[in-house]
C-alpha cells in the first residue's frame, strides 16, 4: 500500500491521494520533507490519517504542535468507542484547537471557571471522563496542568457534538444574529471578515456555545475580575464592540450576559480581528 503525497503542509504533515482517489491529510515524521509530488510506499512512517478535512482547517497545521493533534486524535479515537458515535473528522481539528487554546489561557493566566461542572459529570459522565482523560495527556506530553474547569470545557466539545442539530427556523435565527454581529465587529474595525476562513468558523463555534450558556443560564463565573479589568483597559475598542454586539441579541439573552461571558467573548473578537488584519 502506498500514497502519493502531492503537496507539503510543513515537515510532519502532508495533502495526500490515496489508491482510491481520496484526499486526505497524513501525519508523521518528516514525510512533507521529501519534494512533492512523490509516491510514499512506507507507511510505517504514518502515524495517523484524516479524510474530509475542510481546507479552512490547514492554517491549523502550522499553529498548533503535532503533541495537541495527536492528543486530540487519541480523544476522539477513545470517544467513538466510548460513546458509539461518529463523529467528523473536522472535529478532531477543531478540538485541537480548543486545547491549544486552553494551554494559552492557563500560561497567560486566564483561567475560565465553569459554574455547572458538577452538573456536567452527574448527566454527562462518560463526557466528564474524557475531559479528565484529555488534562491527564496534556500534562504527560505537554508538561502544562491545566484546571479542572478545562476539562468541563472539553467535556462540553464533545456534549455538543453530540446534540441534534437545530431545527431550520432556529438555525435561521442563528445565523442572523452571527450575521448582525459579525457585522458589528467589521464595522468597528473596519475590516471585511472572510466568512471562508478557518479563524470566521472558530469565532461562528464560540458564539454559537455562548448562545447556549445564555439560554440555559449556565454562564461562566470568576472572582478574580482583574483580568477582566486588564482586558478592557488594554482592548477598549474591543470591549466596545462586544458591548453592541450584545445589543443583537434578544432583550431575554442580552440581560443574561455577565462581564466574564463579555471578557471571553472579547478575547474571540481580538482573535478574529488580529487573523483578518494579518491576511
Amino acid at each position: 500500500m502506498s500514497v502519493h503525497v502531492v503537496k507539503k503542509i510543513n515537515n510532519n504533515v502532508a495533502l495526500c491521494i490515496d489508491s482510491k482517489g481520496q484526499e486526505l491529510v497524513a501525519f508523521g515524521t518528516g514525510i512533507g520533507f521529501p519534494k512533492t509530488p512523490y509516491e510514499l510506499t512506507d507507511m510505517s512512517k504514518v502515524t495517523r490519517t484524516y479524510y474530509n478535512v475542510d481546507s479552512s482547517m490547514y492554517g491549523l497545521l502550522d499553529e498548533i504542535s503535532p503533541e495537541i493533534f495527536e492528543i486530540a486524535g487519541k480523544l476522539m479515537d477513545i470517544a467513538k468507542a466510548r460513546l458509539d458515535r461518529r463523529f467528523s473528522t473536522n472535529m478532531a481539528f477543531s478540538l485541537a484547537d480548543h486545547i491549544n487554546f486552553a494551554i494559552q489561557r492557563v500560561q497567560t493566566g486566564m483561567s475560565m471557571q465553569f459554574a455547572f461542572s458538577y452538573d456536567v459529570e452527574a448527566l454527562y459522565p462518560v463526557e466528564a471522563e474524557l475531559g479528565k482523560l484529555a488534562l491527564k495527556m496534556i500534562r504527560e506530553a505537554c508538561g502544562v496542568r491545566l484546571p479542572r474547569s478545562e476539562g468541563t470545557s472539553i467535556a462540553l466539545h464533545f456534549i455538543n457534538a453530540e446534540e441534534p442539530a437545530d431545527d431550520n427556523s432556529a438555525e435561521e435565527d442563528f445565523n442572523q444574529m452571527v450575521d448582525a454581529m459579525t457585522g458589528v465587529v467589521e464595522r468597528y474595525f473596519d475590516i471585511d471578515v472572510d466568512r471562508n476562513a478557518f479563524d470566521y468558523y472558530r469565532f461562528c463555534s464560540h458564539l454559537r456555545y455562548f448562545l447556549k450558556r445564555l439560554r440555559e443560564n449556565t454562564q461562566f463565573e470568576d472572582q478574580d475580575m482583574k483580568l477582566f479589568d486588564y482586558i478592557r483597559e488594554d482592548y477598549p475598542k474591543a470591549y466596545q464592540c462586544v458591548k453592541k454586539m450584545i445589543t443583537c441579541l434578544p432583550d431575554n439573552l442580552a440581560e443574561k450576559c455577565n462581564e466574564q461571558e463579555k471578557l471571553y467573548l472579547t478575547i474571540y473578537v481580538i482573535r478574529l480581528c488580529n487573523s483578518q488584519m494579518e491576511q
